[in-house]
């Protein structure tokens, strides 16, 4: 079964997204803030994350920084869901996702 980490604010959500893909073959771990949910990550070394861009207990640049530096994490495949801004969008390509 593929492994995926949902971080997302809304547990409803996570919920029903879990009990879904569990339909088709997929495990999903569940976080409501950002702490929880990299640890979560770590310990279950999943094959993609799935990512709120507003994450409570931290901010996304740290998200991505934690994660660089785990190596289990650092090539897992990351999406991020959220409203990002142009500006937004160069600034985690050009800074953070360099080497995943």
């Amino acid at each position: 079964m593929k492994k995926i980490v949902f971080i997302y604010p809304n547990k409803f959500f996570l919920e029903f997204i879990q009990s879904y893909l569990y339909k088709f073959n997929f495990l999903v771990e569940t976080a409501t803030d950002g702490i929880s949910g990299y640890n979560k990550a770590v310990k279950f070394m999943p094959d993609l994350l799935v990512v709120n861009k507003v994450l409570p207990s931290i901010e996304l640049d740290g998200f991505f920084v934690k994660k660089k530096i785990v190596p289990n994490l650092k090539n897992t495949p990351l999406f991020l869901i959220g409203d990002f801004s142009p500006k937004e969008i160069i600034h985690y390509k050009d800074n953070l996702v360099e080497g995943f």
